[in-house]
């Protein structure tokens, strides 16, 4: 039994639900009671069950709902029988309201932790609710430098309904960042916010902004400076440490590349370098 949201404290108009004997032999009911998390907010008005129901009849339960908080509201009718499966049970839902628009958000605070070595992304989502008798406008939403958000909520969020906001850590670089979400709204105080925090292990190697690998059409090995594939600072996907050889009859030590980024790029004598981008 799904009731319409309503205002806090309010009685609704009362639902109705038929038990129906089905049977050949009377049901015996020993009680009817209303349990679970909120039960005393929803109330049984009236009924028609008596402490028998014989075979082919029916009697009613009326229920009334009267939220004493905001969101979502819960309880069940419970029916204590003689016949299979008792208790019997009714589900009841609701949801309460506040007079004008609302913003309720599921949290007030996101934590990101990227180790070392990972994805160098992370995704998490809040709930923005209504639980206002007026549809919210929502203007505008906002995060902090080193996250990104997609959102369900503009322009508008109807009453007793929610959206979803995504946000995503994803820095150019190592360290902690601190930052917000903003969500700018007609609710009271106008401005929602969640407090953002964003870790990236310093021990994770970074990019030094040079591609390392062969000479093309050429022999050897060289750098090459390559500001857009290998951004310096940005932490590394796959680091790697390259073995040493030997090029062309000259010996080059170990090498720190990020392998899941190739690169080719020119030198500064005009060689253009293929390869890998270089690590710290």
């Amino acid at each position: 039994m799904d009731f319409s949201p309503q205002l806090i404290r309010r009685d609704s108009g009362a639902q109705i639900e038929s038990l129906t004997n089905n049977g050949a032999s009377d049901i015996n009911i020993a009680s009817i009671a209303i349990t679970g998390t909120n039960a005393d907010e929803f109330v049984r008005s009236n009924t028609t069950c008596g402490s028998s129901l014989a075979p082919g009849a029916n009697c009613t339960i009326d229920i009334k709902f009267a939220p004493g908080a905001l969101g979502p509201r819960s309880a069940s009718i419970s029916i204590t029988d003689d016949t299979g499966g008792s208790p019997q049970s009714v589900p009841l839902t609701g949801i309460g309201l506040t007079s004008g628009p609302n913003a309720t958000l599921s949290a007030q605070s996101l934590s990101f932790n990227i180790p070392t070595n990972s994805p160098q992304s992370l995704t998490q989502s809040i709930t923005l609710s209504n639980y206002g008798s007026m549809d919210l406008n929502v203007s505008g939403v906002t995060v902090s430098t080193g996250f990104s958000q997609t959102n369900q909520c503009m322009p508008v969020v109807a009453t007793g309904t929610s959206c979803t906001i995504s946000m995503t850590f994803a820095p150019s670089t190592t360290g902690n960042f601190n930052g917000a979400l903003t969500i700018n709204d007609d609710a009271p105080g106008g401005v929602q916010t969640v407090s953002l925090q964003g870790t990236v292990a310093t021990s994770t190697p970074i990019l030094t902004g040079s591609c390392w690998g062969t000479i093309v059409n050429g022999c050897g090995v060289s750098a090459a400076k390559d500001p857009t594939e290998c951004s310096s600072g940005v932490p590394a996907i796959d680091p790697t440490d390259l073995s040493g050889g030997s090029y062309c009859g000259n010996t080059v030590d170990m090498v720190d590349i990020d392998q899941a980024r190739a690169c080719k790029a020119k030198n500064g004598s005009g060689q253009m370098i293929q390869g890998y981008c270089r690590t710290n």
